[in-house]
């Protein structure tokens, strides 16, 4: 999991297509930020850009870090008055719009080309960090498949003696593969492994099979402990069966 403050709010990130999400987020920010908005006297959003999936509100804190940035120098301490001084209103759609309500709920604004070169330069940094995330992510992701593809290769089977596949509930089949595996070095090791019903997986060594101690890895080679943690995770089978 990867991590990311983003206009006061630290972002986790536990995919790729997380980041690469957010990265079309703000592109789409980067656009909208120099077109006309709405500012809104009711409800929560003060501006809704309208961006599809912006669980992380990239959108809403552009807006309150553009407030944070001009109201000392505006003197003003409301959200909506800062923004208004910040931008240029199209008065004629405002007195349209508010015509038959009881007050002035939405004005339309586009900011000024100052405060929205800002906000651009703001979004933009944060962009650079996204998109080097997502790179470093996807690298990563790539040097874990080659691992996981080169561990794949250290055993394949050679020969199988009984291979029951599981099937069914309670009453149903349990799993039983007894195979001869052979290791990329020439070992070769009989295994037993087994999938038994909301129980779960396990394998041993053939030749400790209907002894007391087949769990006991004291009683293990190297390369039976080895195959073993292998197939625990490129096994056949998995998990557990309920």
């Amino acid at each position: 999991m990867k991590e990311l403050k983003i206009f006061n709010r630290t972002n986790r990130y536990d995919f790729d297509f997380d980041v690469k999400h957010d990265i079309e987020v703000i592109e789409e920010l980067l656009a909208k930020i120099r077109e006309p908005q709405i500012l809104s006297y009711s409800g929560l959003d003060i501006i809704d850009f309208y961006i599809n999936g912006d669980e992380h509100f990239i959108g809403n804190g552009c807006i309150h870090w553009i407030f944070d940035q001009t109201k000392e120098k505006l003197n003003e301490e409301y959200i909506r008055e800062c923004l208004l001084k910040c931008a240029v209103e199209d008065r004629k759609w405002t007195e349209q719009r508010n015509k038959d309500l009881t007050g002035i709920f939405y004005r339309k604004i586009t900011f000024l080309p100052e405060i929205q070169d800002m906000a651009c330069d703001k979004l933009k940094g944060y962009l650079e960090l996204l998109k080097n995330m997502y790179e470093e992510m996807i690298t990563e992701k790539q040097t874990q498949k080659e691992e996981t593809d080169k561990r794949k290769k250290e055993w394949n089977i050679t020969k199988t003696y009984k291979n029951i596949h599981p099937s069914g509930g309670e009453d149903g089949t349990d799993g039983y593969i007894d195979a001869e595996y052979t290791s990329k070095n020439g070992e070769v090791i009989r295994m037993v492994s087994r999938d038994i019903f909301d129980f779960g997986c396990y394998s041993y060594p053939k030749r400790l099979e209907g002894k007391e101690d087949i769990f006991n890895r004291e009683l293990w080679t190297e390369d039976e402990k080895q195959l073993g943690t292998w197939l625990s995770k490129f096994g056949e089978f998995h998990g557990i069966r309920m």
